[in-house]
């Protein structure tokens, strides 16, 4: 297994929610859930050319929301949860790469951890 606890560059999450105003050409994630901190643990599989993954993501909800949107190019995602609660809902936009977490109850403002497994 592979531990990379800070990988802010990821991607799994917008970081520039300003980019729009500089580029409205670019499509870039909502900023309601900005990610703060990447604990990322991966399980690579020589024979297959695959690799299982773990992600432990601290991030900052500005306005409760009871859906995370990130990207999800060639991802399975298996399991999300914030603060141990119950699984989100999956939904995959194909056109996009991005899939919507969709949880049970509004994921209120603060600091909250996202768990991702896939």
């Amino acid at each position: 297994m592979i531990r990379i606890p800070h990988l802010a560059a990821a991607g799994l999450l917008s970081l520039a929610a300003s980019a729009v105003a500089q580029n409205a050409q670019r499509e870039v994630l909502p900023d309601t859930v900005v990610p703060t901190h990447y604990d990322l643990a991966l399980a690579p599989n020589a024979t297959t050319l695959t690799f299982d993954g773990k992600v432990g993501i601290t991030i900052d909800v500005r306005a409760a929301t009871d859906t995370v949107v990130l990207n999800a190019v060639g991802l399975t995602l298996a399991h999300a949860t914030v603060d141990g609660g119950p699984d989100a809902t999956v939904t995959l936009e194909a056109k996009t790469g991005r899939a919507a977490l969709h949880f049970p109850a509004a994921i209120p403002k603060g600091q909250h951890t996202l768990a991702i497994a896939y």
